[in-house]
């Protein structure tokens, strides 16, 4: 066993720590396009409907609007993705007696 300070460290979760480590040390450009997706997205419903006239009837709108709800769906999915990740840890936490952390 490795100590860290005076606490007993386990050699699982000074892997694990460095499992962490490495994982939030690492650029997160996995979703640049959907950040820069967004403000397309909203640019090009706001010039297929006009700044003051509401043309529904233009023929792009359908695939402006489906365009528009895909890219909701995507981002929820992630952002539900990555809570469930974030449950799933703290539960493997909880259940692991070999952490330490508190």
């Amino acid at each position: 066993m490795r100590t860290a300070g005076d606490k007993p460290v386990t050699i699982r979760a000074v892997s694990r720590s460095k499992q962490v480590a490495a994982h939030t040390a690492r650029p997160q450009h996995r979703h640049a396009g959907l950040v820069l997706l967004g403000p397309v997205l909203a640019l090009a419903t706001f010039m297929v409907l006009g700044p003051f006239d509401l043309n529904s009837s233009a023929p792009g709108l359908r695939v402006i609007l489906l365009a528009d709800l895909v890219y909701v769906l995507v981002v929820a999915a992630l952002v539900l993705g990555q809570l469930g990740r974030l449950i799933a840890a703290r539960r493997a936490n909880r259940r692991d007696p070999a952490c330490t952390c508190g």
